[in-house]
This record gives C-alpha cells, sequence and structure tokens, in this order.
C-alpha cells in the first residue's frame, strides 16, 4: 500500500531516506501540478485554439494518465532504472503539447525542463540525458515551426538553437551537482559505517578489560560507560536510591591500613567529581558498597582529555577491582606479625637462658665454645624476627631528638669489628666531629647496623669496609649529614639494583652463594631513612663492591630548631610503615 502522495510530501523523512516509489511520486509532482496550469491558461487565453486541436489536450491528457500510473505502479519492486520511463514518457507528452499549443504559447517546449532535470539528477544515465536535453527541446521548437506551415529556412530552424544549450547546461550543472551529493553522501555513509565499527571495536575493547572505565565530555556529562563499571556501579548503590548520580554510590575512603574509613566520602572528594574538577590521579585506594553488603575494594585513577587547542574535553575514570589483592595483603601482615610474636616468646627465653649459662664460671671450655654457637644463631634468629615484625607492622615508629650521628656510626663499627675479624675483613672508619641530626638514635643505629652487617656479609674474606661522616651540600647548596659504608664484595648489576629495596628481593649471586637473610633489611633500612627526612642510595659493580649513600637533613644550629622538635617527630612517626613490637618485648 503507497502512502499517500500529501503525507510523502510534508513527512519529516529526509528525500534520500523515503522508498523508491515516495521518489518517483514526488519526482513527478512537478509535471502534475505545471500542466494543469498551462491547460487552464491556454483555455484563458483562447479557448478556441485550444479546443482547435486535439495534440493539446492529448499531450495534457497524456501527462495526467502518466502521473495517476506513476502513483499506481509498486516501484520498489522494479529495478533500480525502471523509473527513468516516466520523464522519458513525460517528454514525449511534452512534445503533443508543444505542437498541438503551439499558436497559443511559443515557449512550451520549456516544460521539457522539469523531466531533464528529473533525468539529471537520478544519475543513472548522465550521457543519455546530455543527449535528450539537446534533442528533445529542439524537436519541440523544430516540431512548431513546421507546424506552423510557414517557410521554414536556417533562420527559423536557428532562432531556438539557445534553448537546448540552455537544456545543456542545466543537465550539466544538476549532474555535476548530483554527482557532487552523491559523492558526499557516500563518503558519509562510509564515515559513518567506519564510526559504527571503531564504536562496536572500542565497545569490545572496553568490556573485554578487566577494569570499569567512566568516560565524561567537557560539560561533565558521563557519554561512556563500559559493562563491568555499570555493574561496579550498580552494586555500590545504597538502598533505595537511583543510579543517576555519583552522591547515591557508597564509597568510602581507605585508613592507613587499607581498611574502609569510618565515614562516607563527601561529593567533592569522590573520583568522579574530581576529575570532572580536572584533577589527576593514579591508583587510589577506596571502598565501594554499603556497610551491610559485600564491599569491594577499588583503585581509581583519571587522566583528563584535551582536545586540538589544549583544552579540557572531558576525562577518563578507570575503577580497578582490587579486593582480593588488599585482603591478602591484610593476611599476609597479619601472617607476619603472629608468626613473628609467636617466635619471640620462646626466643626470649632460650637467649635469656644462653646469657646465665654463659656466665657459669665452671663451664668447660668446649661447651663454652659450643653454647658461643647456639647464641650466634639465637641471636641471628632473634635479628630475623625483628625483621618480620617491622615489615608486618603498620605504622613505624621514630622518637626524634637532637643527637651526634657521629657517636651512633663509631657505636654501630665498634659492635661489628668482632664480626669483621671473623670474616678477617678490614673495617675502617672516618667519622666527622659535631654532626648532628634531629633523628631517633635506635633507628639510626638500626640503619647503619643493617648496612655495615650486609657489607661484612657479601665480602669474601681479605676484603675491606670503609665507614664514613661528613658534612656535605645538595644540589641547592643545603647542607646534610651524608653516612657511606663502602665494601668491596660481590656487588650488583642494574637490574638487581633497581629492585634492590623491594621486600624479601634478594639477588641471583646471594641466593647462588646460600648467604642467609630473607631480603627485608635494606627495604626496613631505607623506610627508617624516608622516616627522618632522609634517602638511601647505592652504587655497586659486580665483582668490584658497592657503596650505599645515606642523606640526613643537618640540624639546624640556631636553638629554635629544637623547639621544632615535637612536629619533626610527629612527621617522621607519619612517614613509617612499622612499629617496635619486636624491641618492646
Amino acid at each position: 500500500m503507497q502512502i499517500p502522495l500529501l503525507r510523502a510530501l510534508i513527512g519529516p523523512v529526509p528525500f534520500h531516506e523515503l522508498s523508491t516509489a515516495q521518489k518517483v511520486n514526488l519526482s513527478q509532482l512537478p509535471m502534475t501540478f505545471a500542466v494543469p496550469v498551462v491547460v487552464a491558461l491556454a483555455f484563458s487565453i483562447n479557448p478556441e485554439a485550444a479546443l482547435a486541436d486535439p495534440l493539446f489536450l492529448a499531450g495534457a491528457a497524456g501527462v495526467l494518465l502518466i502521473s495517476t500510473a506513476t502513483a499506481l505502479v509498486p516501484w520498489d519492486d522494479f529495478p533500480p532504472r525502471a523509473y527513468l520511463v516516466v520523464p522519458l514518457l513525460d517528454l514525449v507528452a511534452i512534445f503533443f503539447i508543444c505542437l498541438g499549443g503551439y499558436s497559443i504559447f511559443f515557449a512550451l517546449p520549456f516544460l521539457s525542463g522539469l523531466p531533464i532535470f528529473w533525468l539529471a539528477w537520478s544519475g543513472l544515465m548522465p550521457r543519455t540525458t546530455l543527449v535528450v536535453s539537446v534533442l528533445a527541446p529542439l524537436c519541440m521548437f523544430w516540431g512548431q515551426a513546421l507546424r506552423a506551415g510557414g517557410p521554414v529556412d536556417s533562420r527559423i530552424l536557428g532562432r531556438p538553437l539557445v534553448i537546448p544549450f540552455m537544456m545543456l547546461i542545466l543537465a550539466l550543472v544538476v549532474i555535476a551537482m548530483e554527482n557532487s551529493t552523491t559523492s558526499q553522501n557516500r563518503k558519509l555513509q562510509e564515515a559513518y559505517a567506519a564510526s559504527r565499527r571503531q564504536e562496536k571495536l572500542l565497545n569490545a575493547v572496553l568490556n573485554a578489560a578487566n577494569v570499569g572505565v567512566v568516560v565524561f565530555d567537557a560539560a561533565g556529562k558521563v557519554v561512556l560507560t563500559n559493562e563491568l563499571q555499570q555493574r561496579i556501579h550498580l552494586s555500590s548503590l545504597k538502598p533505595g536510591c537511583g543510579p543517576e548520580r555519583e552522591i547515591n554510590l557508597a564509597l568510602y575512603g581507605a585508613d592507613p591500613q587499607g581498611r574502609p574509613a569510618a565515614h562516607e566520602m563527601p561529593e567533592k572528594l569522590r573520583p568522579l567529581s574530581r576529575a570532572r574538577a580536572g584533577e589527576e590521579f593514579s591508583d587510589e585506594l577506596l571502598w565501594a558498597g554499603p556497610p551491610e553488603g559485600a564491599r569491594q575494594a577499588l583503585s581509581a585513577s583519571a587522566r583528563r582529555l584535551l582536545d586540538d587547542r589544549n583544552q579540557a574535553a572531558g576525562g577518563v575514570l578507570v575503577f580497578k577491582q582490587v579486593t582480593d589483592l588488599v585482603e591478602a595483603l591484610h593476611a599476609k601482615d597479619d601472617f607476619l606479625s603472629n608468626v613473628s610474636h609467636e617466635l619471640r616468646t620462646p626466643l626470649t627465653s632460650i637467649i635469656g637462658y644462653l646469657e646465665l649459662l654463659e656466665d657459669e664460671p665452671d663451664l668447660p671450655a668446649s661447651a663454652r665454645s659450643s653454647l658461643k654457637v647456639v647464641s650466634r644463631n639465637a641471636e641471628r634468629l632473634d635479628r630475623l624476627v625483628d625483621d618480620l615484625l617491622t615489615a608486618a607492622a603498620d605504622r613505624l615508629e621514630v622518637r626524634a631528638q637532637p643527637l651526634d650521628l657521629g657517636r651512633v656510626v663509631a657505636s654501630c663499627v665498634r659492635s661489628a669489628l668482632p664480626r669483621a675479624a671473623a670474616g678477617r675483613l678490614v673495617l675502617n672508619q672516618d667519622i666527622a666531629p659535631g654532626v648532628q641530626v634531629m633523628g631517633d638514635p635506635i633507628r639510626l643505629g638500626q640503619v647503619m647496623d643493617n648496612l655495615i652487617s650486609n657489607a661484612i656479609k657479601y665480602t669474601p674474606e681479605g676484603g675491606r669496609i670503609d665507614v664514613a661522616l661528613r658534612v656535605d651540600r645538595d644540589g641547592d647548596g643545603t647542607p646534610s649529614a651524608v653516612a657511606t659504608v663502602a665494601d668491596t664484595g660481590i656487588g650488583m648489576d642494574e637490574p638487581e639494583r633497581e629492585r634492590l629495596f623491594d621486600r624479601f628481593f634478594r639477588a641471583q649471586g646471594v641466593r647462588r652463594a646460600a648467604i642467609a637473610g630473607v631480603g627485608l633489611g635494606l627495604p626496613i633500612t631505607e623506610e627508617l631513612v624516608k622516616a627522618h627526612g632522609g634517602e638511601v642510595t647505592v652504587d655497586s659493580e659486580p665483582g668490584v663492591g658497592s657503596t650505599f649513600t645515606v642523606r640526613l637533613p643537618l640540624l639546624p644550629p640556631a636553638p629554635t630548631g629544637i623547639a621544632g622538635q615535637p612536629e619533626k617527630a610527629g612527621q617522621a612517626e607519619k612517614a613509617g610503615h612499622a612499629d617496635e613490637a619486636g624491641q618492646e618485648e
């Protein structure tokens, strides 16, 4: 069933989206209106002439018949070029109108412009259209001249040549416009198809990714979320709240232990609000979900999007589900803490009774020698438990006070001399006097003990260890206390140096040599140095040795430096990651 002509004419659907039948009916519509108007004018001007020649009325009736047939034929069921018979038949009908109405209107051949325009705009037969645009009006004008019955000469035949030329120009312009429009439409369709393919590919990639993705535009409106993010969003909703706004999500920050905070995040601190404000951040831990439900830990990252003019064009938020990882880390810390404390209780008794036995005056020499071996290994196990406790602790406590760093370093060197002598190592010291820092003497002693102990452990017999302390200036001219421990040990390559301060990392050469250790001493050393506002670096070469350098801020000489002691100590406490449970028991 055909759509009514009027509805097809005024409908909101664009012309190129209409069916073939609708396009044919709309294209024939100008002829359907023009011919009745011409007939009406002819009868108003010269009714006798209009009725005198039957060709005029036959041509007009032919146009109306063609229009009626056009509206009834199901053009969608025919080949694409089939409808071109309509403008060709219109030209035949116009030819009869021109022959019959020449005495009324000499310019009737101009009606041929309507079907010629239709043929040109179809773009299906451009060469045929150009030929028809010349021959059709020329035949109509010459037919009128012959029909008039007067003498026919070159002047009569040449007079209307300008009309076919104009029709040819019209056809050429319309064909060019149609080709341009068709090319643009084709490019737009190809671009749209490519865009759809890219959209499907992007959606497939985003939905395959194991992260939730949120994309928003320059106005802050969310324009894209993948399936995982939609599930995260729905599972994080507060009871009874709709999903439209981020404030409806139950989002909580993380406390220092990585567990959910007690109170919800305020709106301005939530990831989407911060990203909309132009803030960028990476791997920030938060918890999503109401307290009474199953919460999930998320790692949030945000990046801004910029346009070609480097102006803000929106942003991207990425949420990674890290619940299993966070729970595994908590379980590991709990395990280390529990095991270390369980080991500490019998160790305390073992070391105490060993000390009592060593004080026995009547102990045989052989037993005393064996006892020293047992005592030495018990102390080694005690240090290992201390390292495990420090690594598992949630907060590293630093009790800062003004101190002479040289005394701390010298004390550590004295304590290490017996071990160095047992390993046939040369242990030298070069300590500058009066190097004052704000620090915890126990913690800084632990730093130097770790570095010197490692140097002794990883230096073969006959090697050399140099411990030095001096005052040096940083790149900005600020004076710092610089302690170095240099050895002639086995050294490390670049990949091993990059991972040296990772917990539980041990170099391949150390593992091959079966040197005892668990890989906690240097990570703890780095944390302690950072807790004092300093830094520790290493320079090493395989087969040559290693040099560890500790830089610490000098204590200002003015008395006001001591007045700031509580604040610095508090800052140091906040920077740490372990407690002194091992030392307090």
